[in-house]
Order: structure tokens, then sequence, then C-alpha cells
């Protein structure tokens, strides 16, 4: 046990049994475990997919937290695991989610994974409309008349009577 420790530690440890040794090393490390669990445990919960971005890349990322959380013994089963990943998903997948919990589907990380790759094709990406602006002065119209043009009140034209 001391041959894989570092220098330092094993000059702390020469002269313990190994029980207590392992005790006294859950001690110090445990506090770095609880961090990190904390740490990747929020951003799994706070990691929210953007409108438009790949479901599978996000998808991917949300595993790759399931899975360190795994690793530092703090697993998640499958069917919590999914539903925080439905829950990560932006608006335009509510119909898959609804679908999904209303037929009571228990699938694992890399089911799921595959149906949501399958309803992106399904789902109409919506762009936001280009509003293009020429350079240059706005013409207005003109909306005033010029001169009496049959309609309309104002002065008439005074026409002379010639007489031959």
């Amino acid at each position: 046990m001391l041959a894989s420790m570092i220098v330092e530690l094993q000059r702390t440890m020469d002269d313990k049994m190994a029980y207590e040794m392992n005790e006294h090393l859950v001690e110090m490390f445990q506090q770095k475990a609880r961090h990190e669990r904390f740490d990747v445990m929020r951003s799994l919960i706070t990691t929210c997919m953007q409108e438009g971005t790949s479901v599978s890349t996000h998808v991917l990322k949300m595993k790759a937290y399931v899975d360190h959380l795994a690793r530092l013994e703090s697993p998640l089963s499958d069917e919590l695991a999914g539903d925080i990943i439905l829950n990560s998903l932006p608006k335009s997948y509510d119909q898959f989610t609804m679908n999904y919990n209303m037929n009571g589907m228990e699938k694992t990380l890399a089911e799921l994974h595959q149906m949501l790759k399958t309803a992106e094709v399904n789902i109409p990406s919506k762009t936001a409309p280009v509003l293009m602006i020429k350079e240059g002065h706005v013409k207005k119209p003109n909306t005033k008349k010029r001169g009496n043009q049959g309609k309309g009140k104002g002065k008439g034209k005074l026409v002379a009577n010639k007489k031959p």
C-alpha cells in the first residue's frame, strides 16, 4: 500500500497499520470526492440544450455527467437520468417529452438517445426572420394634392368669355 503513495504521504503513513492508513486516506480525500460529486450533479441539473443545436451532442454531454457520477459511487438510475435529460430539452421537444411520459416508456439512455435523434429530424427548425434595411432615405408617399384635379372643394378657374 505504501509503495503506491507519493513520498510525502508515505512518510505520514509509515507508522500506521493498513486499517488506520485506509481510514486516514478516506478522511483526507472524501471531502474532495463530495465536492466533485456536487459540482458534477450541479452541471448535470443546470445544463440546458439551446434551440437549434444538436440533440446528439447534448445527450452525449449529459451521459458523460451521469457516467462521472457513477465513477464517484453515486449512480443514477436510467429512469432518473432520462427524466433529467428530457427536462433539459428546449420547448420544441415538448411534444416528444409528453408522448414519452404518456406511453410510460422505460428506456436505457442509449435507446432514449436514438429516439431523440429520430425526433430531431421531424422537429421543424424555426429561424428568426431577418429584416433587411436598404441604405438611404425612406421615401414618404406624397399625400398632398396639387391643384384641383376634379374632386374635392377648392377654387375654380376663372374662364374669360371671349366674344368675336
